[in-house]
């Protein structure tokens, strides 16, 4: 292999995007390839505010999803833009693949990487294929997906499928090979809550709500770990009144520490942070957001509770009453916490980066393979 062969990556969007792509850049440049990332403004700031290092090449994106006629035009107006620009890229750095991560930010990059002939991989992080990445499935080289049941992929694409899992972050996966604790009669219990990238702004009261029903047992041995959007004193403030020792932030850069000790989460169900939960093993009550597209944060949560690793509770049943009923009988039942402790770990993927990083080897061998066999045709 020729040596720092150069890939793109195109992740756009939320973390649940950006994670992947980053998990993956990791393993790539590991395997001595160059690498660059395509996103978006949101994905740049993201990338800014945690001081990760990578080359960035920023493109506007747009949703052409609207019945307004003008937000329409200037959509597609956008999406061209950006995929010429893309291709201006392109053409300078010379890609032997790229790599899209889903989002409407992919659709430009990929177009014009279909275009110029570069082998082209769509990964899907959820249980359910995005609208944007339907939509590249017919042209993309290779479809690589989480789940070996992923709903929405077209029979005709079948073919060209193959099951990767969700790339996580190195320090993610280094909490796989930490043991799951219980917790002790008398020790602390740790609870960590989290709500994506954007946090989960329903936590900040649905949370210390159901932390006040709960037993003065649990209760009183309580720390809660809650990752918080926007009102954030607010929230201190109800658990100060509760007397509950608790660390509250927007946004946690030390994430994989608070899952190693971590003993139940309670969370959204997103994509990158269903991975990271099966990947390290922490059981988890998933209460998805019931407004995201196609409902892909439902099928994420009950394909987690199928493989035995917590429960589902849809938002509107996730009463304060509701919940603490639920977190009271998992925090009082250390052999139910083991048992999903144990489902997780025997279901996890192995090595989702490196098997991503294998389509990429595979497709720039094939494509080697064909430009040969084509020079030995010409040359007869």
């Amino acid at each position: 292999m020729t040596k720092n062969p150069h890939i793109v990556l195109v992740a756009g969007g939320t973390a649940g995007h950006l994670f992947p792509a980053l998990a993956t850049a990791q393993t790539l440049q590991a395997q001595d390839y160059s690498v660059a990332l395509i996103c978006d403004h949101r994905t740049h700031s993201h990338l800014q505010s945690q001081n990760i290092t990578i080359t960035a090449h920023t493109l506007p994106a747009a949703s052409p999803r609207s019945r307004n006629p003008v937000t329409i035009a200037l959509a597609t107006f956008t999406l061209i833009n950006s995929t010429l620009k893309a291709a201006r890229l392109f053409i300078a750095r010379r890609p032997r693949a790229v790599i899209t991560f889903g989002g409407y930010t992919s659709i430009p990059p990929a177009i014009a990487a279909i275009t110029l002939r570069i082998p082209t991989i769509i990964h899907e992080q959820n249980h359910t294929l995005g609208l944007a990445n339907k939509l590249l499935a017919p042209v993309a080289t290779t479809i690589a997906t989480s789940f070996p049941d992923t709903r929405g992929l077209p029979k005709y694409a079948r073919r060209k499928t193959t099951t990767t899992g969700t790339p996580v972050r190195a320090n993610i996966a280094a909490v796989a090979g930490t043991p799951y604790k219980t917790p002790q009669d008398s020790g602390t219990v740790n609870v960590l809550v989290i709500g994506g990238s954007q946090g989960a702004e329903t936590f900040n009261h649905l949370i210390p709500e159901t932390i006040a029903l709960l037993p003065e047992n649990i209760r009183s041995r309580l720390r809660i770990t809650q990752q918080v959007r926007g009102d954030t004193a607010s929230v201190r403030r109800q658990y100060q009144d509760l007397n509950i020792n608790a660390d509250l932030a927007g946004f946690f850069t030390n994430i994989n520490e608070l899952l190693a000790d971590t003993h139940l989460v309670i969370a959204r169900a997103g994509a990158s942070t269903v991975a990271e939960l099966v990947a390290t093993a922490r059981p988890a009550i998933l209460i998805p957001y019931p407004h995201a597209a196609n409902n892909h944060q439902t099928h994420n949560a009950r394909n987690f509770a199928n493989l035995g690793g917590g429960q589902m509770l849809a938002q509107d049943k996730a009463s304060p009453r509701t919940l603490a009923d639920t977190l009271a009988e998992w925090l009082a039942n250390p052999d139910k916490l083991i048992a999903a402790s144990n489902a997780l770990r025997n279901q996890s993927p192995k090595n989702p980066e490196a098997r991503l990083a294998n389509c990429v080897r595979d497709i720039i061998a094939r494509k080697s393979v064909g430009r040969r066999q084509t020079k030995e045709r010409l040359a007869l």
